[in-house]
């Protein structure tokens, strides 16, 4: 779950810096001016959503779009076999997953247990792939840093604005 989190998030934080920059000349403007090492970082997390770009990773915005939106439930999908949800279901089923559900006093207690199995199977195959999974990871901690760097640039230019605390 956390690295369908990880992989969901990273894409859109790297979609929100692109259409900031494009919709708003000051964003575009601000970022141009930053210095090499912010320009090293924003290169990594452009990469990572330009479909020409020999670092875009399909899956992470397919994956996006399956982890942080509703799902669209598509017959035609599912007869043409290109139904996400009833894939993973299937490779599931598929690798001996048994559809169990706990249930207790409390809503607390339910827990659809064949969730996580699921979840797994809506990945990319890290076995035959391994990095690709490491690649959100390292996605996260770049965005982390070209934010480090962005905030420092504008901390410097706003120096007024700012009241340091003992």
């Amino acid at each position: 779950m956390l690295a369908r989190q990880e992989a969901a998030a990273c894409f859109e934080a790297a979609k929100f810096i692109a259409e900031s920059r494009k919709h708003i000349p000051r964003i575009e403007t601000f970022v141009e001016g930053l210095g090499p090492d912010a320009q090293k970082e924003l290169a990594l997390i452009v990469a990572a959503i330009d479909q020409g770009s020999p670092e875009y990773q399909e899956w992470l915005e397919q994956h996006r779009n399956v982890r942080s939106h509703y799902p669209k439930l598509d017959p035609n999908a599912y007869a043409a076999g290109t139904e996400e949800i009833a894939n993973a279901m299937k490779r599931a089923g598929d690798a001996g997953a048994v559809g169990t559900i706990t249930v207790g006093d409390t809503d607390k207690t339910l827990r659809f247990h064949f969730a996580d199995e699921i979840s797994v199977h809506l990945l990319p195959d890290i076995v035959e792939s391994p990095t690709l999974i490491k690649k959100p990871t390292e996605a996260r901690l770049t965005i982390g840093r070209f934010a480090g760097l962005a905030f420092a640039a504008y901390r410097a230019e706003h120096a007024e604005a700012f009241k340091l605390e003992p």
